[in-house]
């Protein structure tokens, strides 16, 4: 198996994901997390929409961005398929 069948994506998003880790690391470092929770959560969820925002802007229409295509099931929305499962 190749490294680019296994690592989908531009590389460029690949260098935000280590980011996102190295800016959590620090944020447990200093202990964020457990002296001011909202701000940590905060932080979270703001680098979590930067993230998104960053690859959705960064990506050219029809680009393969994810290994599975995100389109519903043929014949319907995708809630329908799971209620006629269960």
């Amino acid at each position: 198996m190749k490294l680019r069948e296994l690592f989908i994506g531009k590389p460029v998003h690949w260098l935000v994901l280590a980011a996102i880790a190295g800016a959590l690391f620090w944020l447990g470092d200093i202990k964020l997390h457990v002296r001011v929770f909202n701000q940590f959560a905060f932080a979270v969820l703001g680098m979590t929409a930067a993230a998104l925002l960053f690859v959705v802007l960064t990506c050219r229409k029809g680009e393969r961005v994810t290994r599975e295509p995100l389109d519903a099931p043929p014949g319907g929305q995708a809630g329908e398929d799971r209620e006629a499962a269960g």
